[in-house]
């Protein structure tokens, strides 16, 4: 017995490694058939991969790439009007009053101070700029030549951006501002570290900038940059590595007129596809949770966000000094003729996210309805109103300066950027 299931087990074991040797062989063989031709079509697998991740921006190994490659230089972008009168929402005169004038120079000192600080952390700066030109056809200045001076070697590009009156002008400005930045990178070969879109007529407080709160890596708008901001366009901060997916995504989304149909823009237009951003690119740069937009406490030391940055707006009161408030008269007495122009207009149709800006009607599916529901421009406290109450009458006085350009009318010389 021992003989025979000793001999069977011989015989099974001779089997199993004919069997086995045959499987090796045919192995061999298609390897030697088939092999060249598996391994060219790896290959061209390989190219097409490479080549579908080089020509997408929001691909995650372009991104980790592009990280390794940075500069150190942070791009300011800087949008819109500048020189505002009041600044009152839905009021866009520029350039009228001295005021205008002095409160964008302290502006742009802000600018400076906070340029020397994101030095100290080891960041150049590199300025650009679509703004508006001046609304007072009588302005003794020009505003973008202006900015260009005062910003000096550090504005790499500056262009004069004409508001065209219609809806989504706003999202227009931006998309050029933009466009500036992404041109000037691509043909310098200058990867930003970061970049900034912002508004002209916001201030800086230097001593509220905390890096941390900022250049953490992820991307940001303004609910996440400054303290109690509701809206989401006031101002962007995009890392460099996720720059070139920010630039395609704002490329992508259509803010043109075409004929008479306006072609309303996606979803993306007033955080400036941010969060499209994070989405394509898988979550990279995904932006922490903002806060509560209505808090129960003021700011305090060492909470994220601050109040760094703070819309400038010229508006008069009982609080108010009369100096003050005769700044103030004849920044409004500029603005009398521009509140009747930048209304809202909205569908009536219980749509309020269709409600835009409109001189020509309201939006609906794309197109340009000419029906009117006007929004008249919110009242706002008269300078010239409190100054009666303080029983004293103001009348313009211009000064007379000899020689060299003119500043604005009530500017004295060597006072700009004073208040």
């Amino acid at each position: 017995v021992m003989k025979r299931t000793a001999s069977r087990q011989f015989v099974c074991v001779q089997i199993d490694l004919i069997l086995i040797d045959d499987a090796a062989h045919t192995r061999m063989m298609t390897r030697r058939r088939y092999g060249p031709m598996m391994a060219a079509y790896k290959f061209l697998g390989s190219l097409l991969v490479l080549r579908t991740i080089k020509a997408d921006p929001c691909a995650p190994p372009q991104i980790r790439l592009r990280n390794n490659t940075l500069n150190k230089t942070i791009a300011v972008v800087l949008r819109g009007e500048a020189f505002r009168n009041t600044g009152q929402q839905h009021v866009r005169g520029t350039c009228g009053c001295a005021l205008a004038w002095k409160t964008q120079r302290r502006i742009a000192d802000d600018h400076e101070k906070w340029f020397v600080a994101l030095g100290r952390s080891g960041y150049g700066v590199d300025v650009f700029a679509a703004t508006r030109p001046c609304s007072n056809t009588n302005a003794t200045y020009n505003a973008t030549e202006t900015l260009r001076e005062w910003y000096g070697p550090r504005m790499k590009v500056s262009v004069e951006d004409v508001d065209d009156g219609l809806p989504f002008a706003q999202v227009r400005n931006r998309d050029r501002a933009i466009a500036l930045v992404r041109d000037y990178a691509h043909e310098h070969g200058v990867n930003y570290a970061y970049v900034f879109i912002m508004r002209w007529d916001y201030k800086i407080d230097v001593s509220k900038w905390r890096p941390r709160c900022v250049l953490d890596g992820t991307l940001k708008d303004s609910r996440h940059l400054i303290w109690r901001t509701k809206d989401q366009d006031k101002m962007q901060v995009v890392p460099g590595a996720l720059a070139a997916c920010f630039y395609k995504q704002n490329a992508d989304r259509s803010a043109v007129l075409n004929g008479t149909r306006l072609v309303r823009p996606s979803d993306c237009t007033w955080d400036a596809c941010l969060e499209h951003v994070w989405i394509r690119t898988g979550g990279l740069g995904r932006p922490p949770k903002h806060p509560p937009l209505v808090v129960s406490h003021l700011w305090k030391h060492g909470e994220c966000p601050t109040p760094w940055a703070v819309k400038v707006v010229h508006r008069a009161g009982p609080h108010i000094g009369k100096g003050r408030l005769k700044d103030i008269a004849a920044c409004e007495r500029a603005d009398a003729d521009q509140r009747r122009v930048d209304h809202w207009q909205a569908c009536r149709d219980g749509s309020p996210g269709q409600m835009q800006r409109a001189g020509l009607g309201c939006i609906r599916n794309g197109s340009v309805v000419y029906e009117r529901n006007t929004t008249a421009v919110p009242p706002f406290d008269s300078a010239t109103h409190w100054l009666a109450k303080k029983k004293e009458h103001w009348t313009a006085k211009v000064p007379y300066l000899r020689g060299g350009p003119l500043p604005p009318k009530g500017v004295r010389r060597g006072e700009e950027g004073r208040e």
